[in-house]
């Protein structure tokens, strides 16, 4: 048994709590948890179920927290305080809701709590509406508030408040960089940095992955240089800014400097060699991890399923102790690239929790591969749906020739509020192809920029082209494919090259083939082609 797990019955209650603190998963709480139950001095102690409610949470255990708090004789404040915590911090907010209307008494913290807890929901009414009827309003509930705004990206209304609060903490600040950070408006967080009468760690990180995750990596550099005290936090940042720039070397280089690593630092590196295709690595580095967490077991998960290792990622999957969604979601994706439906199925069914991404990703797999019917199902009951649900079922309604119930699908997408992004208008304009809907795809393209600010990709443009093609606009579709902003790919020339052999125009096939040479474009296909559409003449 680890150490951590030994329990001396004897034990005093504040070592049994410390030793609560330091579980590491679920499976460590509970067996303490048995344990305290089998002690006659400790299974009624006050203080120890405290610690549970509050270890159970941080677990993501709401459940566990509360059949502690239901087995308990008594309760005190900060008993209800630790089950709303457990509940609201993580998600739970129907629960938070219930529990906060039920506590005999509250005070500002636990409005904090809720503050927090709808800002992270996304119901910024209901947060205004608990900070307006606070019983305090201290720096901290301001704070909550402006996380709130920041966090669900209504940036101007966090301008606001943050203009407004009557004194301002580094944490305000922190956030505020963080806010425009999220925005892409890092002059701006730079300029809240240099405004900062002191500077914290959390700041200097702040800016240091701000400039990471934004692919500027001299800046990032520079930053990493100047830092008067370099944190995990930091070379962790500066690791995944190295491995998405491509530069593995500095990464590992950085990774061996680190006089402390945590779970996120030593899987941020295996995540790096999986970036860098040095799976053996990614491998190794793993297996000599001192322990591993459900995150680092996901990143190593989706490397074996990037290298088509089915039987070592189900292995992998079988013997770890934590899951979360990702873990099944990636299990999912091994079975989708197998193309193993009935095992994909049975494992969404024996899920415990069948989250969204979960019936997106079953959903978006029987779509994929043809199983139209079986798709429709799970999205018709589905309560919630994503924008790649919806992504997902215009796509593969356009993929099986029903063209018309894309088309559909994609006006009740803005109907109901979702945003229709790049991959919905290719499936949109694909239909539109399929039925020979010119006007229609025009419309469409010329909307995807000045109605929802998105430049038309290649594939956009390939769709255009075809729907020409189809209609026997063969000069036009030739015109957009020498002025389009894209070098044309296969799809392209294949497009208008079958509607060549289908009119019996060798004269724009021999063009075609001509710019297929200029554009490098020198593979068997477009020979083939061009042969049928001289011999259909």
């Amino acid at each position: 048994m680890p150490a951590v797990l030994e329990l001396s019955l004897d034990a005093s209650e504040r070592e049994l709590a410390d030793r609560l603190r330091s579980a590491k998963n679920t499976a460590q709480c509970q067996l303490l948890h048995a344990q305290i139950l089998a002690s006659r001095r400790h299974r009624d102690s006050l203080f120890l179920a405290n610690a549970l409610i509050q270890i159970y949470g941080r677990c993501n255990e709401a459940g566990k927290s509360k059949r502690v708090f239901d087995g308990m004789e008594r309760h005190c404040f900060l008993t209800w305080k630790l089950l709303l915590q457990a509940y609201a911090l993580k998600g739970h907010l129907d629960d938070a809701k219930r529990t906060f209307e039920a506590m005999p008494e509250r005070d500002a913290v636990c409005h904090n709590i809720m503050i927090t807890a709808y800002g992270r929901a996304g119901q910024l009414e209901h947060a205004k509406r608990m900070f307006d009827t606070s019983v305090e309003w201290s720096i901290v509930t301001w704070n909550a508030l402006l996380a709130a705004y920041t966090e669900n990206r209504h940036f101007d209304q966090a301008v606001e408040i943050y203009r407004i609060m009557p004194a301002v903490s580094i944490v305000s600040a922190n956030t505020m960089m963080h806010g425009y950070a999220l925005e892409g408006r890092i002059e701006d967080a730079a300029a809240i940095f240099d405004r900062m009468p002191e500077i914290s760690m959390v700041s200097w990180t702040e800016l240091l992955a701000l400039h990471a995750q934004r692919g500027n990596l001299p800046r990032a550099r520079k930053i990493f240089a100047q830092v008067p005290e370099l944190n995990v936090v930091m070379a962790t940042a500066m690791i995944q800014a190295c491995a998405q720039s491509g530069e593995l070397r500095r990464a590992v280089a950085i990774f061996e400097r680190m006089g402390e690593r945590n779970l996120v630092a030593w899987t941020a590196m295996v995540c790096a060699f999986v970036q860098g295709g040095d799976l053996a690595s990614a491998k190794a580095l793993f297996d000599s991890m001192p322990e591993h967490d459900t995150a680092s077991c996901n990143a190593m998960l989706q490397a074996l399923v990037s290298l088509g290792f089915l039987e070592e990622c189900k292995g992998m999957f079988d013997s770890m102790v934590d899951r979360n969604e990702i873990s099944w979601a990636v299990m999912l994706e091994a079975y989708a690239q197998t193309g193993d439906l009935q095992q994909a199925k049975q494992l969404f069914d024996s899920m415990p929790d069948q989250t969204l991404v979960a019936r997106t990703a079953i959903m978006g797999l029987f779509a994929e591969k043809g199983h139209l019917r079986l798709a429709k199902k799970i999205f018709d009951t589905m309560f919630l749906r994503d924008t790649i649900a919806w992504n997902a079922m215009v796509a593969a309604n356009a993929r099986s020739g029903h063209a018309t119930a894309s088309l559909d699908l994609f006006h009740r997408m803005a109907v109901e509020g979702y945003n229709r992004e790049e991959l919905a208008f290719v499936s949109v304009l694909a239909s539109c192809a399929q039925m020979g809907a010119l006007e229609r795809a025009r419309g469409y393209f010329v909307s995807m920029e000045f109605d929802h600010g998105q430049a038309p990709e290649l594939e956009h443009y390939s769709c255009i082209v075809d729907v020409l093609a189809r209609l026997g606009y063969l000069r036009q579709a030739r015109e957009l494919l020498s002025t389009m902003p894209f070098v044309p790919n296969d799809s392209s020339y294949k497009a208008v090259l079958s509607a060549c052999r289908i009119q019996h125009n060798v004269r724009h096939a021999s063009g075609i083939l001509r710019e297929c040479h200029t554009n490098h474009w020198d593979t068997a296909a477009p020979l083939v082609l061009f042969s049928n559409a001289a011999r259909s003449h």
